[in-house]
């Protein structure tokens, strides 16, 4: 009987309340992509926070760095036991990429990556299709990620690719369009985890691009010629001195490295990156629940003052003041409702159209939080003013007009 007359109120004042679902909605679809700007920043942090967090170097090498290209120690063999990790003292693990000079077999030029295996598997970026590498390719062909691209390259499909001579790959996934990937280059000083990615357009660079894994592309051929061009990371024990880490940086500098840091320098500018993004966005945030909290008070109160004598005449038919307050708490939970659901939709239909690329929607536990948040709010809210007029008028007052 409740849930009937809250739904007969709610056609009776359809107007109103279509406004608050419409103020409701804005609010838990602007909270959405609040909240999403600030996880995508975390997305790109937290897959490779140990290392961040770890006591270790980051460092980034120029395009072609060497240290001795005619004795052996090319830039392919540094993120080996063979190599970079023989030239260091205490390292613990070393993490990055390099580039190899890479051809389609129509001779045109692409750009490729080989990833050390730790960076395979704490990181995957988002995928149009397929799956991302695996740290373990055991398959009959080496695998590789590509690229929207113009060759006609789909995941399934085996390509022949030109190194220092052909060989055939299996494409086993296909980028996102300006999705993000560790290779990124910069010689900025006081760099945070960002600098450590690089956003890739095809449309942009009209190149296609080719991932793989370090090791497989090592095991097609030792005269494969690598060339470090992006950003590394070297761990070292808990333990290791401060002086030794800057002989290690002073080392790297030697070896080619045009940025050596620290990781617990850059993981102070990672926090502060990320504390400054919640920080900017703190008083949009704040703005909108107030307005959110407002707007429920007024139109709560606005639906009483309409509904107020027919809950007069509900008590008097024998319902009490206590019941009244619960089929106004019904018609907000209505409302509250159809308002999230819109939201829903709404969110995925800018998920689905080019404002995808200006409205970057990302759904975690975080995200259906903060309309829950939105929710619980105008449920609470929405019941202050309704339940205190209700309380403080009598049904013979409202029946008679009787207020004072």
């Amino acid at each position: 009987m409740l849930l009937k007359t809250a739904l007969k109120n709610i056609r009776k004042s359809l107007v109103l309340n279509l406004v608050t679902c419409l103020q409701m909605t804005a609010a838990m679809v602007v909270t959405v992509i609040l909240i999403s700007s600030i996880l995508i920043r975390y997305q790109y942090y937290t897959p490779l926070k140990s290392y961040f967090r770890a006591n270790g170097i980051y460092g980034v090498f120029p395009n072609n760095a060497e240290k001795d290209w005619d004795g052996g120690l090319d830039a392919q063999r540094w993120l080996d036991d063979a190599g970079l990790k023989a030239e260091l003292d205490g390292e613990q693990e070393v993490l990055g990429s390099c580039n190899a000079s890479c051809f389609s077999a129509d001779a045109s030029k692409l750009y490729s990556y080989g990833y050390t295996d730790n960076l395979i598997r704490a990181f995957t970026p988002e995928l149009e299709s397929g799956r991302w590498l695996s740290a373990d390719n055991s398959g009959d062909l080496p695998e590789i990620v590509v690229s929207q691209n113009d060759q006609g390259w789909n995941t399934g499909d085996v390509i022949e690719l030109i190194i220092d001579q052909g060989y055939q790959f299996r494409i086993v996934g296909v980028l996102k369009e300006n999705a993000k990937i560790p290779t990124g280059f910069s010689n900025q000083r006081d760099p945070d985890f960002t600098q450590f990615y690089r956003t890739y357009s095809f449309r942009t660079e009209e190149c296609p691009l080719v991932l793989m894994r370090l090791a497989s592309l090592r095991a097609l051929s030792e005269k494969i010629r690598c060339g470090m061009t992006a950003g590394f990371i070297v761990t070292y024990p808990d333990h290791i001195s401060e002086d030794q880490l800057n002989r290690e940086c002073e080392k790297l500098s030697t070896f080619g490295s045009a940025v050596t840091v620290p990781l617990r320098t850059m993981q102070k500018n990672n926090l502060r990156y990320l504390y400054r993004q919640m920080y900017d966005q703190f008083p949009i945030v704040l703005v909108l629940m107030i307005l959110t909290a407002v707007s429920s008070i007024c139109s709560g109160a606005l639906t009483t003052r309409i509904r107020l004598r027919d809950y007069a005449v509900y008590y008097v038919c024998g319902l009490r003041w206590k019941q009244c307050t619960a089929i106004n708490l019904m018609q907000s939970v209505i409302c509250g409702l159809v308002s999230s659901a819109a939201a829903f939709l709404l969110l995925l239909g800018i998920q689905k159209t080019s404002l995808s690329e200006q409205f970057r929607i990302i759904w975690r536990p975080e995200s259906i939080a903060g309309i829950a948040a939105v929710f619980v709010i105008y449920l609470i809210v929405s019941m202050i003013m309704p339940a205190v007029i209700i309380r403080n008028s009598t049904p013979k007052q409202i029946l008679t007009g009787d207020r004072t």
